[in-house]
Parts: C-alpha cells; structure tokens; sequence
C-alpha cells in the first residue's frame, strides 16, 4: 500500500519508493521519456481491499459465500489484469454498463459466478450478447430492467431465460444525498436511473401475468458515499418493495438483491487538520455497509435469496498514483503560482468534471525542506480547466535546478484511466503494479499514435 515514510522522507509502495520506481523505469527505458506520466499500482492494496469485504461478510456466519456475493463495477477500472488480479482475490461477480464490458468480463467467466448488466439504454445487440453470453458460460447474466420501454425490448431480444435472470431497478427516492456531487448521484427523485416503487410494482405484475420470472431486485445510490443513513434508507426501501413482491405472487425462492453505490475513499486522508479547520467527512466502512443490509438478512436465508454488493471506487480507488517529472513552474501578473507536468484532465478529469479532490504531493525526498507555497497543478492541455488541484500548498522553490523534482496525484485507481481521453492528441499512459514481493510489472502499455489513428485508416 501506498505510504509515506518518514525516516527517507520517501513514498513508498510497499519496500519501493516512488522516485526509486521513476529512476528504474528511465534507467530500463520503460518511460519512452523521462518527462511522461505513469501510473503506478499496489498489487497489496486490491488484496486488502477485497479482503475487507470477505471480513465483513464472515461475520454473519460459515454460509456468508452462499448468501453474500461481491460484484465488481468494472465502470470504475477495466484494466483486464487489474481485472484478474481482482477476481482471483476473491470478486465473484462483474458489473457492466455496455455491451464492450461484458465480453471481457466474459473472459474471466471460470471463476465467477455471474454477470449483471446495468443501462439505461441498452441496445437489442447488446441484450442478445448478453443472451449468448449466459449460454457460452453457463452462467448467470443479472439484467436489470430500467424502465417500461426497457421491459419490452428485454423480451424481444430474450428467446428464452435459462441462465438469463431479469432484475427490477428500483430508484428508491433518497431525499438528499449529501457530500455527493450530482452529477453522481444515481437515486435521486430526477435521477434518470431506474424506476419508484410504484412503477416497480407495475412491471413486476405484468411480469407475473406474462409469466416472465422476475430474478431480483437492483438498486444503486451513486457513487462517493459516506453516510451509512443512505444505505440505511435503500434497505429500509427494499424491504417495503419484496413485500410488494409476496403480495403480488413474486417467488422469492433463490431472488437476488443487488445492492449497488460506490462507498467513498477518503481522498483527503493525508492532510492534516489544523486546529482551528473544521474536521473532515468521516466515511463509512465496509463493515457498515454490510451491517446496514442486516435487515435483510433473516428474509434472506429463509429464501435461500442472495445480497450482491456492487463497489468499484473502494476496491480500486486508493490503489494507484498518477506520476510525472514537473517540467516548470511560472508565476502570474496576479501572483499565483502554477505548477506544470505531464499530468493533465486526459489521464484525472475527477477534478474539473466533479470538482473532486485528489491529493497532490511531492515525492523528491530532498524538496521536504523548501518553502511551501499555494499551486494550481495543471498540465500541457489547451484547456483552462486542465487542472488536478487548485491552491496546494507544496513545499517547493520556483527554481527546479539541480535534481528534478517529481509530483504524484494519489488515488487515481478508480474513474481515472476509466474515463481517459485522446484530447489534444496526447497518449494514455503506462500503468505498472508494484507485486507483493516488490517486483514491478507492466500491466498496461503506453497508447501508440499508431493505435490511435488506426480507425482513421
């Protein structure tokens, strides 16, 4: 995991520091140049990740494998050997949003026990991969409906339901979510995701009528969250919804509950709070979200029923740091301070698109000393808003000379290398994992422009 010692005054992954990692990979030739970005992994940190989950689930008994399931939302990261190494520490389910995302999870169907496909607006194509799929592996395909026109396109590309299983979105209205940014907020009242407890109860009738078997129930909150009440209020919102089932004549024998929000990380947990600041948002755990599904609990072992967490943010998120040399440092008419490297909104747009936090830190040992002065952290895009950090004190002189100085933007597993672009013609970066015995391994290549304007040919 990611930490800073303090007797080399050095990040570390692990026994490897972050400057030793740059240094090898410039001295081997892996960084093409030695001003790019990288993204660096802790193979630790995605073992501890999923395991806090088992942890949590244990505590309700010896049969938790039969009754919990841990479904990754590949959405967050679709790095395959971040991907594998995920699966192979324990996730028995993929989330996916498109049609793209489930022919890989396809790939890793041996060790899982089922896919779910999520979308507001899934295409017939995809409903009918997602058919084959189910076939070709043997294994189940959860595909939530999302609205009334949803419902209908689901039969008409469905042939038949052996391994295919339907869910109902449920939107459960939460009043207000807050310290959720809305564009990540998903339960909403004017959230396009999902449907209200009435509109539930009148699809899952006309499934009854229609003999379509309705397999489970999916809700999903959104993403960042760190108030147990919220989950709290989801499963409250549940149970109402599987009475609804039982009076209309739903079988709940072997149903799925697929509970889905993205449990926030604290991205801020490496600042110090001072005295006089107020104090920072205190996150929920794991063991609190589990425990929050407690009152489903007895309804679900009497029906043989299975509760299915869907995290993507809190198994990923804190796995990665974004790296790069800084290449200048300048100073405005108005006297801010800006600070330029290689890392742009291409490879972290969290911050411009949500106004997210990621912390930024220096991580030459020998620059602890130097003044600190307030940065804005931008990169070489021809955008205003290319930025990862607004004001960060860094401790940092304006002059770079002799040593290079390299910065690093933590927490960049999650909605980072996901949602990354071409903008400006500029290449994704190399990612590379520090492995449990200090090895480092390249799990993902540096784009080529040759790839890129491939599809141009």
């Amino acid at each position: 995991m990611l930490h800073f010692c303090e007797n080399s005054e050095q990040f570390k992954i692990g026994n490897r520091s972050l400057v030793s990692i740059y240094k090898e990979m410039v001295d081997t030739g892996l960084l093409e140049d030695e001003e790019d970005n990288f993204v660096v992994y802790s193979e630790q940190q995605v073992i501890e990740n999923v395991n806090a989950y088992r942890t949590a689930f244990s505590k309700f008994g010896t049969d938790q494998r039969n009754l919990f399931g841990l479904s990754y939302a590949m959405k967050a990261n679709y790095n395959t050997n971040l991907l594998k190494l995920l699966i192979n520490s324990g996730v028995d389910h993929v989330t996916t949003v498109s049609g793209n995302e489930l022919k890989i999870a396809e790939k890793f169907s041996e060790k899982l026990n089922g896919f779910v496909f999520n979308g507001t607006g899934k295409k017939l194509s995809e409903l009918r991969k997602a058919q084959r799929v189910s076939k070709v592996t043997g294994k189940p395909v959860y595909i939530n409906i999302d609205s009334e026109f949803d419902y209908d396109r689901i039969k008409l590309a469905i042939e038949d339901y052996e391994n295919v299983k339907i869910m109902i979105r449920y939107n459960p209205d939460v009043t207000q979510m807050p310290n959720i940014h809305p564009y990540v907020a998903t339960a909403l009242a004017n959230s396009k995701f999902g449907m209200n407890r009435t509109s539930c109860v009148a699809i899952l009738k006309k499934m009854v009528d229609e003999g379509v078997k309705c397999s489970g129930i999916h809700t999903h909150l959104g993403s960042t969250i760190s108030e147990i009440s919220l989950f709290e209020q989801a499963v409250a919102a549940i149970k109402l919804l599987l009475g609804d089932c039982e009076e209309i004549g739903v079988d709940l024998h072997n149903f799925v509950v697929n509970i889905g929000g993205g449990l926030g990380i604290d991205y801020k947990r490496w600042i110090k709070n001072n005295v006089d600041e107020a104090p920072r948002t205190t996150y929920c755990t794991v063991e609190d979200l589990v425990e929050a599904t407690s009152p489903l609990v007895a309804l679900a072992k009497t029906n043989q029923m299975k509760l299915i967490f869907e995290p993507g943010r809190s198994l990923v998120g804190n796995t990665a740091v974004l790296c790069a040399k800084v290449i200048g440092t300048k100073q405005s008419s108005s006297g801010k301070h800006f600070l330029v490297s290689d890392i742009s909104m291409n490879e972290c747009i969290r911050p411009c698109l949500y106004s997210a936090y990621h912390h930024v830190a220096i991580l030459s040992a020998n620059r602890q000393n130097s003044p600190t002065n307030n940065f804005d952290v931008v990169g070489p895009v021809c955008e205003s808003a290319d930025f990862v950090g607004k004001s960060i004190p860094l401790s940092l002189t304006m002059d770079l000379q002799p040593s290079p100085v390299l910065i690093g933007v933590f927490d960049v597993g999650a909605y980072c290398g996901s949602m990354a672009s071409n903008y400006n013609l500029r290449l994704r970066p190399i990612e590379l994992m520090v492995s449990m015995d200090g090895k480092l391994d390249v799990i993902g290549q540096k784009e080529s422009l040759t790839n890129v304007l491939s599809r141009f040919e």
